[in-house]
């Protein structure tokens, strides 16, 4: 089996995420420097995953009606 990339070891995940504006209460509340901590469960899974909110846009997509969200993840190993 040839290789056909080689990566350097990852500790977290960057992940990014829409929120229907019907649930703006999370997003809209300011989080610290350390960002805001952040569950998901992935659809049709049973494990969910810790991480941290580190960005959320000011502004609704309204073409989506989403808001934009980012968060990293740690890598479980």
């Amino acid at each position: 089996m040839t290789r056909l990339i080689n990566y350097p070891q990852l500790r977290s995940m960057n992940l990014e995420l829409s929120v229907s504006e019907q649930y703006p209460a999370p997003a809209s509340q300011q989080h610290g420097g350390g960002g805001r901590p952040l569950d998901i469960t992935p659809q049709n899974d049973t494990n969910h995953y810790t991480g941290t909110l580190t960005f959320i846009d000011n502004s609704v997509n309204p073409q989506t009606g989403t808001i934009f969200c980012a968060a990293r993840f740690p890598i479980r190993t």
